[in-house]
């Protein structure tokens, strides 16, 4: 009788849930019916719109840009330290020397045989410093930023220059 019992229960347990599956599927069946309806009889909801596309919109852009070309204008000394070389020479970050230090960029003046070494320095980069400074700089640029941070340090480096090709002219 023990058989019997479990074959009757059986059937019932699938009865039971082919009808629950049945009624599931009934309900949202209808209830996609109802939102279809309803959606074109008042329209679309604008804030639900808008709250859907805040949700699945980019978190951010990729911009591409060519490696290694400087801009189409050439900056001066000054805007280029403003927008490149400041971050660390106006603190002194990572023992850069500071703008207007003439203590600090003097030796570094005379150790690297003036502007033309300091630019070549620069290009190649030094300590911490990364080459260019790491920006997207031109040699032209590099050379008048670093001219503009001599000469805040009181060094001219033009005329330092032009001493220093007289001394040549005289030795030879």
């Amino acid at each position: 009788m023990s058989a019997k019992n479990d074959s009757g229960f059986l059937r019932m347990f699938l009865f039971v849930l082919g009808a629950l599956v049945a009624f599931t599927i009934l309900i949202v069946f209808t209830a996609s019916s109802v939102s279809e309806m309803l959606e074109k009889t008042q329209g679309k909801d604008s804030r639900k719109q808008a709250a859907i596309a805040e949700r699945i919109k980019s978190v951010g852009e990729v911009a591409v840009a060519k490696a290694g070309v400087a801009s189409a204008a050439p900056r001066s000394g000054k805007e280029l330290v403003g927008a490149v070389c400041g971050a660390c020479h106006a603190t002194g970050a990572l023992n850069a020397p500071k703008i207007g230090s003439a203590d600090q960029w003097q030796p570094r003046f005379d150790a690297n045989g003036g502007l033309d070494g300091l630019v070549k320095s620069a290009i190649a980069g030094k300590g911490a410093m990364p080459p260019r400074g790491g920006g997207n700089v031109s040699d032209g640029e590099l050379r008048n930023a670093i001219a503009y941070l001599l000469k805040q340090a009181g060094i001219d480096a033009v005329e330092a220059a032009s001493q220093a090709e007289e001394q040549a002219m005289q030795v030879q």
